[in-house]
């Protein structure tokens, strides 16, 4: 079966669900901390409501990413080939990025 009619569909999905992890991530990363969280509401929606709403999101567009791989898994590994022969493979700049970043992030 050729699943390549929903490959805009995953794609324009992971970048609207990208944003809603943004936001929701922003508004996580500068809510109160402590007792003051108990009243504090933004848009009318708890720091609580919010840490589950960024789960059920991450959880969503991690299928979604994973989906979106398998979908374009010919021309990912058509890529990393062609790219491999060349200089420094892009799954290890990938690689050394994401992790750079996640050391970033745990510095904050």
């Amino acid at each position: 079966m050729n699943y390549n009619h929903l490959r805009p569909y995953a794609a324009v999905t992971m970048a609207v669900f990208l944003v809603l992890l943004v936001f929701t991530g922003w508004v996580l990363y500068f809510a109160p901390h402590g007792v003051a969280v108990r009243n504090w509401l933004f848009l009318g929606v708890s720091k609580h409501q919010y840490k589950d709403i960024h789960l059920c999101l991450s959880v969503v567009a991690t299928f979604l990413v994973l989906m979106h791989s398998a979908l374009n898994f010919k021309s990912l590994s058509h890529y990393l080939k062609l790219h491999s022969k060349v200089g420094v493979p892009p799954l290890l700049c990938a690689l050394v990025i994401v992790t750079l970043t996640v050391f970033a992030a745990f510095l904050l």
